[in-house]
């Protein structure tokens, strides 16, 4: 058939395009959002963790074979293992266990994550609070209605303005 490259080319051109509107047009990226944590998915890796820790001792103990540090092997006459030391080694993985717990809960608990940017948003707020209730005095802060034009020439050749600084004024 002469005319199928011809064909061809419209098609795959037609579908290119038509790829292109649902990519650029219909289909867009979602908007990024400020949220206050993952959800959902800190449960999900706190539980995880703890199963890990608790994996890594029974890996210890029972795999590697720690035990012996803790406990002497004991066997009796006829090659049977002693159960005394099998209930030590049992006792012992459920020690650990419970000690790594309780020492990545007490980690969790003592560093817990907080940005630079949450701190001064909460240190914003303290403020907003205070001036709102009465607290702080307000004469400090410049009421942009009022205050001039600025000249901000230096600063479109690269210049530094140093006559606001954000901390300073959290901090004051």
């Amino acid at each position: 058939y002469p005319f199928a490259p011809l064909i061809s080319f419209a098609f795959n051109t037609l579908q290119i395009w038509m790829d292109g509107h649902k990519l650029l047009k219909l289909h867009r990226r979602p908007l990024p959002l400020e949220v206050r944590n993952i959800g959902i998915w800190e449960d999900i890796f706190q539980i995880l963790s703890k199963i890990g820790c608790v994996t890594n001792v029974a890996l210890c103990f029972f795999v590697v074979d720690i035990s012996p540090i803790f406990l002497n092997p004991r066997y009796e006459e006829d090659g049977r293992r002693d159960y005394q030391a099998v209930k030590m080694k049992l006792g012992l993985f459920i020690a650990f266990s419970v000690g790594f717990l309780l020492l990545t809960t007490v980690i969790e608990q003592l560093f817990t994550p907080v940005s630079t940017a949450v701190r001064v948003q909460r240190a914003r707020q303290t403020i907003y609070q205070q001036c709102v209730l009465g607290d702080r005095e307000t004469s400090a802060f410049v009421n942009e209605a009022d205050a001039a034009p600025d000249d901000n020439s230096d600063l479109a050749s690269g210049g530094h303005d140093d006559s606001f600084d954000i901390m300073a004024a959290l901090r004051g």
